[in-house]
């Protein structure tokens, strides 16, 4: 990396701080959504159908973001100290985060850091990138972790908001592309590095599937920065007294 990386700290509640400036940023994801997919709902895209799991005290979308977060953490564990990571924490591997590894190995990827954060004072946001990993030719990609949706990943209820609102609708899978845009965009300003490819990498009980940034979407990044932009200063405005 070009530069040293920055210290973010989690602050409760949601966001970030950056102990240095004592600055505060709001996460990336719910200004995205706010942004660009204000009218999505949840219930409107999947009806909570899925058989309920007694370890997390509910189904649906409750045991979805459970999986989620503990197959971040493994593979960030994975990442940072090797299969000892899990051991030491008798954390019996996730079957899903058995496949996200293996389908790594298929891909010829080899993980190079988990949880980078990133911000951007020009946006106002933060973040921190599921994991960077060394491709087969060498280069540097950013991979987007998305556990589960099934039934219902391409799923989208309205046309998302912003320039590109005749092109995308509002299902997980643009949402998750929208997020791994702005996320790459942030990594680059923060680092500097070329990063030569990007995913959005959906795991699911069948097996793992990869999703490149569109072209479309790319090309109009400039232009989506700026209703980002436009759309959190204007959110500002109106929330004050």
């Amino acid at each position: 990396m070009a530069s040293a990386p920055p210290v973010l700290e989690n602050v409760p509640g949601g966001g970030f701080r950056a102990p240095e400036s004592g600055r505060r940023y709001p996460g990336l994801t719910r200004r995205l959504k706010r942004a660009f997919f204000p009218r999505y709902k949840y219930n409107s895209a999947h009806r909570r159908t899925a058989p309920k799991r007694a370890r997390t005290g509910g189904g649906g979308r409750n045991y979805g973001l459970w999986l989620g977060r503990k197959v971040h953490k493994q593979i960030e564990r994975l990442t940072r100290d090797g299969p000892t990571g899990l051991r030491k924490r008798n954390d019996a591997m996730q079957m899903h985060t058995k496949r996200a590894i293996c389908a790594m190995r298929r891909w010829g990827w080899r993980a190079l850091k988990a949880e980078v954060p990133a911000f951007c004072d020009k946006m106002g946001v933060a973040t921190r990138a599921d994991l960077l990993v060394r491709t087969a030719d060498g280069g540097v990609a950013v991979v987007e972790w998305k556990t589960g949706y099934e039934g219902y990943w391409e799923t989208g209820v309205n046309p998302m908001s912003g320039p590109l609102a005749r092109r995308f609708s509002d299902s997980p899978l643009n949402q998750s592309l929208m997020q791994l845009l702005f996320t790459v965009m942030m990594l680059q300003r923060t680092y500097g590095f070329p990063i030569t490819e990007a995913y959005v990498a959906n795991v699911k009980d069948g097996g793992v599937w990869r999703y490149p940034i569109p072209h479309e979407m790319w090309a109009a990044r400039e232009a989506l920065e700026g209703h980002f932009v436009g759309a959190t200063a204007r959110r500002r405005r109106a929330a004050r007294p």
